[in-house]
This record gives C-alpha cells, sequence and structure tokens, in this order.
C-alpha cells in the first residue's frame, strides 16, 4: 500500500479481491479490475486476486474493515453492479471453490471478525480458453472502474451503501 507523504492515514482498512482466470476470457474481469485498482494505489486499499476462492482467505479477509470481491456473472446486468453482501447461512462448501459468501462466514466463525463485504459484479459472454476479453466485456470493466474510483476515493460506508443502492 502507498500513502502520500504527509497525507492522513487512512480511516478503512480495504481490500479489493479480484476473482477469475485471466486465460479464459470474460472471466478475466475480476482480475483485470483488481490490476487497475493496483495501479491506482488508492491510499488503504489493498488487492489480492485468484482464479477462485479458498478457505485461506476467511484469514485474509479477517484483516480489513472492507472488503469487494470483484468478478465476472453471467447475470445479465448493465455494466457494473455493486451489491451488499451477507455471510452465508450454511457452511457448506469444497474445499476446492468458494462463494464469497462463504468465506465471509468462515472469517466471521474462525476470526470473529466481519467485514463490511460487498460484490462488483461485471457480466461477461465468452469463457474459452485462450480467448480475450470481449469488447462488450470491456466496458462492463470500464464501468467497474469508475465505480472503484468513486468508492476507494472517497472510502466510507455511506459511499459504499450509495453506490449499491445505485448500481
Amino acid at each position: 500500500m502507498t500513502v502520500k507523504e504527509n497525507s492522513p492515514a487512512p480511516e478503512y482498512s480495504i481490500l479489493l479481491y479480484g476473482i477469475g482466470n485471466p486465460a479464459r476470457g470474460d472471466d478475466a474481469l475480476g482480475t483485470g479490475l483488481e490490476r487497475y485498482v493496483a495501479h491506482q494505489r488508492f491510499p488503504g486499499v489493498d488487492t489480492e486476486c485468484n482464479y477462485q476462492l479458498n478457505v485461506e482467505d476467511a484469514l485474509t479477509i479477517s484483516r480489513y474493515d472492507i472488503v469487494v470481491f470483484a468478478d465476472a456473472t453471467h447475470s445479465d446486468i448493465e455494466g457494473a453492479r455493486l451489491s451488499r453482501l451477507q455471510p452465508s447461512a450454511g457452511l457448506s462448501f469444497t474445499t476446492h471453490a468458494m462463494a464469497p459468501s462463504h468465506v465471509l462466514s468462515l472469517c466471521r466463525e474462525l476470526y470473529r471478525r466481519s467485514p463490511a463485504a460487498y460484490v462488483l459484479e461485471m457480466q461477461g459472454w465468452e469463457w474459452e480458453l485462450g480467448s480475450d476479453l470481449t469488447p462488450r466485456a470491456r466496458e462492463n470493466l470500464a464501468a467497474a472502474c469508475r465505480i472503484c474510483d468513486r468508492l476507494f476515493r472517497d472510502p466510507s460506508p455511506q459511499t459504499f451503501a450509495q453506490l449499491a443502492q445505485l448500481s
């Protein structure tokens, strides 16, 4: 994390976690957003990325006040959508891949921490190995970048709640 000299310490610790496989077309949306946010070096914002979420990620997210999971979706949405995430009611998972709500639930159970969590979804269309982002997916990635610019320039619970209602 980079903080400019003489700037106040960030009030909230934030993690943007990009999910997806960069070699599978539009599945790279989450990791593409992670690269963008990492390049911007917003104070107080760290980034991580992986092909999928795992049990170990519960420890990772336990260290933050706010977590944003960024991922591609098959759902029909316009641009990008930010939604508040709640821990899953049941803790059923495999050791191979987990849903963000399961990681959040595991974080609460193991570490007694419940960071404010959000999912930033971007619609994708092509998932073939070796394909690039489709033009429409690139537009959705740009929309998600604009949301992150607003979120991380004024990282307050109010900003997150407002943008989650708008998208």
